[in-house]
Parts: structure tokens; C-alpha cells; sequence
């Protein structure tokens, strides 16, 4: 009896010991590993998951999951996706998380993303070419196209060669349908291949992939150093909404840990954010403006922001972070605008008006 007890101790010290490796060993793993090859590195997964078509995501069919537990302190288990026809990963999830530079030294390139259609889509668009050596920019349009109407299946068939092949503004795209089309309760899965896709193209120097994953850093609560470094990149590629992110990280200090909190410096970024055409920047900097008694700068911004449109992520995707840009923003930029004015003289509110009518 107490032989089989302590037999019985052994083996789940062995099975708490295996869950304490399986994230060391994950992070070994490489898109194009074999099955066999995946095995040596991990042992065997306790859960294989079939993705069979109603009871998976779309863009996971043809591909079996296998999963390995990690002790309870850590947010999930390491999950692993094989291509059934070849039989080699082609994605890796280690303890949910997140894709950045900081986990993977190459992010994983799941081609799971090129599986993006319905059964019922024609055989030659399951089958799609290798994109042609002249840049894919009618072709992409049309996919962004699909993508504004929400037509995700097409967006990404179109899409998923060029983004394959590495073409920065298909790879943006990749990760705006990933992160928007996730069927209900697999957000998580679909913002994790997102993320993997902006980082392709940020690294690219995509400027507006480069925000929106500097975007998705800072809402995950990635860490400090990646997001301040991340953010200096946005801002150093020109993104309108870059520049405000690299404005925010100074302004609030949540990242003090890294950078401390700068007033000054996070006015020049924010600055810079609203006179490349950032609306949500140019409200903030107007309030501040104001509240700085500079009330003629103040209602010169706040002009300009009240005159952007309200988009959101479908109809302003080149520019996905003007999403931000909401309905109730823009009835802020009209309440302030009419704060300004009751308080200021008439000859300033013709300046004010004047410098936003000069404005490109």
C-alpha cells in the first residue's frame, strides 16, 4: 500500500514537474516543425482538439490543436495548431501570450490565416496563386474593400497571398480582420493571430500597423518596455495616432516604471499628433489649451477636430485608430468649442477661426 502511495506521489510530482517546462519548452517550438518534431520538444499534449466545422473557428478547419497545461499561476496553456495536410505547426500559442517581440525572437506565421473561407467558396479562390511581382494594389482595394462591408471571407482570400509573401499592406489588413472578424467567444484567438500579423507589417515599417499594435500592446497591458519602445516606433514612423500614443505615454505616466511622467514632452508629441491631422489629439490638446488659459490655440483645435467625420474601424481602416474619433468625441469638440466662445472676445474667436480655416 504504501509502495502504490508513493508510486502514486511520484507520478504527480512528475506530471506538476512536466507542467512547470511546458512554457520553457513552447518557447522553443518554430512554425514547420514536424508532429514528431513538436513531441520531442514538448512530450505528449494531455488534450488534442479536432477542429471539425460548427464547433471551431472558421479560419482553424483542416487543422488539429494540441494543448499542454501550465501550473495554475500562469493566464493559460501552451496551444499549438498542425496544418492537417502537411502536418507541420503553423501556429504557436505559449500560455496565451501575447505575440510580440518581447516571446517570440520570429513570431509564428501561421498560414491558418490563408484558411479564412467557407467550404462553399469557389476551388480556385481555396487554391490562390502566388501574388503577381507587380505591387497588389488593385487587388488589395478590392480586399479592403470586402473588408468595410464586413465580408471577411473575401477580404482575407484576396489578402492572404500577398500576406504570405510578406507585402506589409496585406499583412495590415490580415491583422485588422483578425482582430474585428473573430466569431462570438473566440476573441481572444482572433486578436492573438492579429497581433501576429501587425507585428509583420510594423516591422515593416508599416506606420499604421506599427500604432495600432502599439495600440493593442498598451490595452493587453503588455510590458512597460516593449510599449514605450513600441510607441517611440509609431511615433518615429509618422503615425497621426503614433505620435498621440507617444504623447499619452508621457501625459498619464502609466509606464513610469520606464519613463517618467514628462508634461512638457508629452505636449510637443501631442502637438505634433494634431498637426498631422490626429482629431481625438487635437480635442485633447484643445482641452489642455484651455485649461492653460491659451484660449485662441484652444478654439483653433477644437475647430479643426469638430470638422473630422465619425468612422469607425470598417470605414476608415487605412487609418484604423480613428475609430477612436466616436460620435461622443466629436459632441465634446461642439461643447467645448461653445465653452470657448462664451468666454473669449470677439476678436479672439476670429483669430482662433482664422488659424483653423489657414489650416492644410
Amino acid at each position: 500500500m504504501r509502495l502504490a502511495a508513493l508510486a502514486l506521489l511520484a507520478l504527480a510530482a512528475g506530471c506538476s514537474r512536466q507542467a512547470e517546462l511546458n512554457y520553457k519548452h513552447c518557447l522553443k517550438l518554430r512554425v514547420g516543425m514536424t508532429k514528431a518534431d513538436m513531441i520531442k520538444v514538448m512530450g505528449e499534449p494531455e488534450t488534442t482538439i479536432p477542429y471539425v466545422e460548427g464547433k471551431s473557428l472558421d479560419y482553424l478547419k483542416g487543422r488539429t490543436a494540441f494543448e499542454w497545461s501550465n501550473p495554475a499561476s500562469m493566464p493559460g496553456g501552451d496551444h499549438v495548431s498542425l496544418d492537417d495536410a502537411s502536418g507541420k505547426i503553423e501556429s504557436i500559442r505559449c500560455s496565451n501570450a501575447e505575440i510580440t517581440a518581447a516571446v517570440f525572437v520570429e513570431p509564428p506565421a501561421p498560414s491558418t490565416a490563408a484558411a479564412v473561407s467557407h467550404s462553399t467558396a469557389p476551388a480556385a479562390a481555396k487554391t490562390a496563386a502566388a501574388p503577381a511581382a507587380e505591387p497588389p494594389a488593385l487587388s488589395l482595394k478590392v480586399a479592403f474593400d470586402a473588408y468595410k462591408k464586413k465580408d471577411f471571407v473575401n477580404a482575407m482570400r484576396i489578402a492572404s497571398p500577398y500576406a504570405q509573401n510578406g507585402d506589409a499592406d496585406a499583412q495590415f489588413l490580415a491583422g485588422l480582420i483578425f482582430l474585428n472578424g473573430a466569431a462570438a467567444g473566440h476573441e481572444k484567438d482572433g486578436q492573438n493571430v492579429g497581433m501576429m500579423w501587425l507585428y509583420k507589417s510594423s516591422r515593416q515599417k508599416h506606420a499604421e500597423a506599427q500604432a495600432v499594435y502599439t495600440k493593442l500592446l498598451m490595452d493587453t497591458n503588455g510590458p512597460s518596455t516593449t510599449i514605450v519602445d513600441e510607441a517611440k516606433t509609431a511615433a518615429a514612423e509618422g503615425s497621426p495616432a503614433g505620435l498621440r500614443l507617444l504623447a499619452d505615454v508621457y501625459l498619464k505616466g502609466d509606464y513610469a516604471d520606464v519613463t517618467p511622467k514628462d508634461e512638457d514632452e508629452g505636449q510637443k508629441w501631442l502637438l505634433k499628433a494634431a498637426q498631422a491631422g490626429d482629431p481625438t489629439g487635437q480635442l485633447d490638446l484643445a482641452h489642455r489649451l484651455q485649461a492653460q488659459k491659451d484660449l485662441v490655440e484652444a478654439y483653433h483645435w477644437a475647430l479643426l477636430a469638430s470638422k473630422h467625420a465619425v468612422t469607425d474601424k470598417f470605414s476608415d481602416p487605412e487609418h484604423s485608430l480613428s475609430s477612436s474619433w466616436t460620435q461622443g468625441e466629436k459632441d465634446d469638440a461642439a461643447k467645448l468649442i461653445m465653452q470657448l466662445r462664451a468666454t473669449m472676445k470677439p476678436d479672439q474667436i476670429k483669430e482662433g477661426a482664422s488659424r483653423a480655416s489657414a489650416a492644410p
